[in-house]
Formats: structure tokens, C-alpha cells, sequence
């Protein structure tokens, strides 16, 4: 359900790629950044309505679906809406790179996702497990974001808080 929501998003983001790149190739910044801002407010707003409900309610929607006893589904579901919901804050941005050739940014963004829920869940899940899991899937997922927007917003020469915390403020609220 979260990855089909996910989906969704990601058909917005396609189309951002070519024209980054196409504003990147006529030497347009501000354009370029008039276009990452834009896109961003809309992308956030969306994923706010698609994986918020999802996450609050993940247990009533799997005990129709599937019946009672989804304890542990329920907990997988609000962790990949979380997960989901969090990667998204870096939608705009990755296909903003990608649309510059700067996918050694996101290959770096990978990087830490992976060695930080690694560490987590090594840590967290033999006293919490499955929740364990979930909290590692979600802090590596915000950790890989954040690192991911610092660099973005580095290499393009933009404010760094106006890329991290700006655009986030109002759908997060």
C-alpha cells in the first residue's frame, strides 16, 4: 500500500528531471531553484495526504483488508508510510540531480541510508525488534535525507537551511 503511494508521487518527480535539465543546460539557477521550490511545496502537500493517513490508519485498514491479528502488519505498514513519507523530502532534489548529472549524490545518500540502518537495527532490534527494525528503517531513511539535502543545497550553491528546513516546515505542520 505505502510502495503504491510511493509510486504515485514518483510519477510527479519524472517529469522534473528533463526540465532541470534543460533549465541547467541554459544556465538558468534561478529558475532552476524557482522550479525546485515550486515542485517541492507540491510533492510535499501530496505525500502529507497520501502516507499521513496510511500511518494513523494502518491498523484498521489492514484488519479490513485482511482481518483481525495484523498487530505486526500494522507496524510494518506505519514504518514504511513513515519511511515513505520521509524519503520524499528528497524527491524534488534527487530528481533534480539526477537532471543536473550529479547522481553521485544520491549514490552517497544510499551510502548512508544503508550504513546507518545497518548500525540501527543491529542496536535496536534484539530488545525492540520488529519495532527496532522500523525505527532503523525511519532514522536511516531521515539521516540519508538530511546528508542528501546538505550536499544538494552545497553543490548548487543554494542556503542550506532554505533547502533542509524551508520546504519542510508547512507539510510537516
Amino acid at each position: 500500500v505505502s510502495n503504491g503511494a510511493l509510486s504515485m508521487v514518483q510519477l510527479l518527480l519524472l517529469a522534473v528531471l528533463p526540465a532541470a535539465a534543460t533549465l541547467h543546460a541554459r544556465r538558468d539557477p534561478e529558475r532552476l531553484r524557482r522550479l525546485y521550490e515550486r515542485g517541492n511545496r507540491y510533492v510535499l502537500a501530496g505525500a502529507v495526504l497520501l502516507f499521513a493517513p496510511l500511518a494513523s490508519a494502518a491498523e484498521r485498514l489492514l484488519v479490513v483488508w485482511l482481518g483481525p491479528g495484523q498487530a505486526d502488519a500494522a507496524i510494518v505498514l506505519r514504518g514504511l508510510s513513515l519511511a515513505c513519507g520521509v524519503l520524499v523530502m528528497a524527491g524534488m532534489a534527487t530528481s533534480v540531480a539526477r537532471g543536473l548529472g550529479r547522481t553521485d549524490l544520491e549514490a552517497r545518500f544510499a551510502v548512508v541510508v544503508l550504513v546507518v540502518h545497518l548500525a540501527l537495527a543491529a542496536l535496536l532490534m534484539p530488545s525492540l525488534g520488529l519495532v527496532g527494525a522500523m525505527i532503523a528503517m525511519v532514522a536511516s531513511t531521515f539521516a540519508g535525507v538530511a546528508s542528501f539535502l546538505w550536499r544538494f543545497a552545497g553543490a548548487l550553491g543554494w542556503p542550506r537551511w532554505r533547502t533542509l528546513v524551508e520546504p519542510h516546515r508547512v507539510p510537516l505542520m
